[in-house]
């Protein structure tokens, strides 16, 4: 099914929507295809939702020319059992990414396709990859409101590019990204934001490593049985 033609997918401003299990590449020069990459990854999931949906957004930068690739990939939910990942989309996009002080702004597009992001470099917090979300204690007792926190609770500083759609489709105010936006672009395998929608039980998000092998790793810590409370 085609998604309207001015579609927010998971978080991003994109204009037309890819079919599942669509590839879409582009032509793109010899020199950005071998550029270094940069790599972003975003995963939403939650007992709350019907899917969880994984995005690897690998970016290449010469100069002001950029080339962006989006693989998504999505599995359905049992509670918060996840079940088979199954492929939904790879699209290229082509354009530019120009800098003005210490923002960057990324506008590519694969017509009809188009993302427009607005970045910034940052150090922000990030989990180890093998780290899970659990239900913070400081919130016990409390109806709603947990946003969760990191199993190890440890984290370290890496330099990203952090981005989110320009203009920021939230209801978190004018400014205000909604809380499922995020992309941080770093190198190696790349960082991962990981938001968790349980509801009451757990809703909130956090940056973590993503491993060696970019496998998908867990959500909760093992052994976790339904959130849904009784």
């Amino acid at each position: 099914m085609r998604a309207s033609l001015l579609v927010v997918v998971l978080g991003v401003l994109v204009t037309g929507a890819a079919h599942a299990d669509e590839v879409k590449r582009i032509s793109a020069p010899e020199a950005l295809v071998k550029a270094p990459k940069t790599v972003a990854r975003r995963f939403l999931t939650g007992q709350i939702s019907h899917d969880s949906t994984v995005e690897t957004f690998t970016l290449q930068r010469v100069g002001d020319d950029a080339l962006l690739t989006v693989a998504s990939v999505r599995a359905e939910n049992d509670g918060i059992k996840i079940g088979t990942w199954v492929k939904l989309s790879l699209v290229q996009y082509l354009g530019t990414a120009t800098t003005d002080g210490d923002i960057v702004t990324i506008k590519v597009s694969n017509k009809p396709l188009s993302q427009d992001l607005t970045c910034k470099k940052e150090k922000i917090d990030v989990a180890a990859a093998t780290a899970v979300r659990g239900r913070d204690p400081k919130w016990a007792g409390k109806e709603c409101g947990d946003p969760g926190r990191w199993e190890p609770v440890a984290t370290s500083k890496v330099e990203v590019l952090h981005c989110v759609p320009s203009p920021a489709p939230s209801d978190s105010g004018p400014d205000e990204p909604a809380a499922t936006d995020h992309l941080g672009f770093a190198a190696g395998p790349g960082v991962e934001w990981l938001y968790v929608n349980d509801d009451c039980v757990i809703q909130g998000g956090g940056w973590r490593k993503v491993g060696a092998s970019s496998a998908i790793a867990a959500v909760r810590p093992k052994g976790a049985g339904s959130t849904k409370k009784k």
